[in-house]
């Protein structure tokens, strides 16, 4: 069963505007994943976001070189 993945404006704007092609085509790929796998595994960084309001959340992050890019699992 396919997850939904909600992508802000703000997201794609600032990717056009701060990534590199390669970063660009990572992020891009790693959104194609979370329709189906909302935890990835390698080759994707992607770690449990620490602290006490993120555990109830459902929050992780993804690193793509310098950056990182936020999520949250609704389930």
């Amino acid at each position: 069963m396919p997850f939904q993945v909600v992508v802000d404006r703000n997201v794609i704007r600032n990717a056009r505007k701060y990534l590199k092609e390669s970063q660009r085509k990572k992020l891009s790929e790693f959104l194609r994943t979370l329709q189906y796998n909302p935890f990835p595994k390698p080759p994707f960084d992607v770690k449990p976001v620490k602290g006490t309001k993120s555990r109830h959340t459902n929050t992780y992050r993804f690193r793509i070189g310098d950056y990182r890019i936020f999520y949250t699992v609704y389930w």
